[in-house]
Formats: C-alpha cells, structure tokens, sequence
C-alpha cells in the first residue's frame, strides 16, 4: 500500500513542473512504515509504553544495517557495469558474487564470523531497477 500511495503522490501531487508525473523511488519506504504502523493501530494491538519497544528499536537498526549492505552492493555492481560496458551476463554474475563478498567481508563476516557470504547480493531489484536500492536505508 505505502508504494501505491507514493505513486498516486509522485504521478499527481508533485508541485515541481519538471518532475510532475514522473514516479520516484524516493520515498515509499517511509509511507511503507506509517502504512504498517496504522495497520498495527488499527488490529487492536498494543502500543509500546513511554520507553519505547527496545526490541523493535534494535530490529529497525539491523533491518537497515542488512539493506544498506544490499545497497552498497547495488552501488558497486553498478559502478562494475559502467566500467564494463561489454560485459557478458556470466561476468556481471562472477563480478555481483565477488562484490557481494568484499562487502559481506568489511561489514558483517566480524559479526557473523564467517566471511566470503555472498547473501547482499541476492536481491529481486538489483539491476533491473537502477539504483534503486541505495533509497532503503535512507528511507527506513
């Protein structure tokens, strides 16, 4: 619902001449999270005491540390594809999996104690949509 409220937003409500009916993916993580939390209001459950839910504060942390490592990955295909204009499907695969390590190896394998995890490169909107991930955490 958040992306459907964000496209009826970005196609018809964008006051900018130049970017009115152009769709973003700029912000439907924000209006993803205030879909969720009305949805949660709205089922009856409870809502966090004056402290907070400690526990959905680290979630909303490790939620965003796990897509920014997905983004950076995204970033740095991209950057590879630039640079490598002729590459085949095969090496665009061999240079994702590589670049999927390297930034597993700098900012989880120490968390996890396994290094050369090729997890933050298996995403359903890596390359077909461009660049679109690096919005994520910024959103989250």
């Amino acid at each position: 619902m958040g992306h459907n409220i964000e496209q009826i937003f970005s196609l018809n409500e964008v006051d900018n001449t130049l970017l009115a009916g152009v769709p973003t993916p700029r912000s439907p993580r924000p209006w993803l999270s205030c879909c969720r939390r009305a949805t949660w209001r709205c089922s009856g459950m409870a809502k966090p005491g004056p402290g907070g839910d400690p526990l959905k504060t680290l979630n909303d942390f490790w939620s965003t540390c796990e897509i920014a490592g997905v983004a950076l990955v995204d970033m740095d295909v991209w950057h590879w594809m630039y640079e490598h204009p002729k590459a085949t499907p095969a090496q665009l695969r061999e240079a994702t999996v590589a670049i999927s390590k390297n930034v597993w190896n700098r900012y989880f394998a120490q968390i996890f104690n396994k290094k050369d995890v090729v997890l933050p490169g298996v995403y359903s909107h890596m390359i077909n949509s461009g660049l679109y991930l690096p919005d994520y955490p910024i959103g989250q």
